[in-house]
């Protein structure tokens, strides 16, 4: 059996208790997860609500969409990222505010940062800033809190019919190989479902067809959220770096190899995969070494 026919299992997200202005507890040891279904019925005022929580940019960038639901999603995937990070800081939503990396990845505004040290039990020295990380695809997004420089990504399962190409151009040989192989898995399954359905014409077609399409989507995606999850810890954004980037799954998701270009090593970044539903697959990279201690909760 091909290793990327076995997922993780789902995730059990648990509901937080009330927002209070008492901040929510994180200790350096732990990282959390808020899963939350964009496309879930919200009334008029907070849907404006929310979009009151963005910054000017923001709220243009939302504006720009021509589909009322895309508009919908940008807007509840940030306001929650605020109303989440905003439980960590012991504020209000409006008055998280963040700065930007050179590559766009998004940070605390350092006063922010600096009220959280100040507000922790833990001596100062064991302190780091808080640190987070937002992916979003189609309706669903997932947020991840530590205070370890981390990047999540996710991704929706569905059928991928660019995958191959883009596994050409992003991937290393031996991931693109693997691919490969559960193409001409497919292959020979259609080959033997048309012989099957010509020897008995009123036999009905095999229903693993799809299947494997899906697969091998799901086997592209999975690889794929370990990638992005990497750069976006990085703060790079570096697309190039992608086939650099090699995943392997043969004993749970590890990194084999990691670009070098700025002088990082294999080891120093360590990845967890995660299956937030049945219809997501998501990643994290947090450094070698921190522990990962994880909780989850629904937003």
């Amino acid at each position: 059996m091909n290793e990327l026919s076995i997922r993780p299992t789902p995730i059990t997200w648990h509901l937080p208790e009330p927002a209070s202005t008492t901040p929510m507890a994180l200790n350096a040891r732990e990282t959390h997860f808020w899963f939350t279904d964009l496309d879930q019925p919200v009334q008029d005022e907070m849907a404006d609500f929310l979009l009151t929580l963005l910054d000017e940019q923001e709220q243009a960038r939302a504006l720009r969409f021509r589909r009322p639901e895309l508009t919908q999603r940008f807007v509840m995937a940030h306001g929650r990222l605020r109303q989440v990070l905003g439980r960590y800081l012991g504020i209000a939503p409006a008055q998280v505010r963040f700065c930007y990396g050179d590559r766009g990845k998004p940070a605390l505004e350092a006063p922010l940062a600096s009220a959280l040290q100040r507000s922790s039990d833990q001596p100062l020295a064991q302190i780091r800033p808080l640190q987070f990380n937002l992916s979003h695809s189609d309706r669903y997004a997932l947020i991840a809190v530590s205070h370890s420089p981390i990047g999540v990504d996710l991704e929706v399962v569905k059928s991928f019919p660019s995958a191959s190409s883009l596994a050409q151009r992003f991937f290393s040989a031996k991931e693109f190989e693997v691919l490969q192989l559960l193409h001409d898995t497919e292959a020979a399954t259609e080959a033997a479902t048309e012989a099957d359905t010509e020897a008995d014409t009123e036999a009905a077609p095999e229903p693993e067809t799809a299947g494997c399409s899906l697969a091998r989507s799901v086997a592209f995606l999975r690889h794929w959220v370990c990638k992005e999850a990497y750069v976006k810890a990085t703060g790079e954004g570096l697309v190039d770096q992608l086939p650099q980037v090699v995943v392997d799954f043969s004993a749970g998701a590890r990194f084999e190899a990691l670009p070098r270009s700025q002088g990082e090593s294999q080891g120093e970044w360590q990845l967890l995969e995660l299956t937030p539903s049945w219809e997501t697959v998501a990643a994290l990279v947090l450094p070698e070494g921190v522990p990962c201690h994880c909780r989850y909760w629904q937003c």
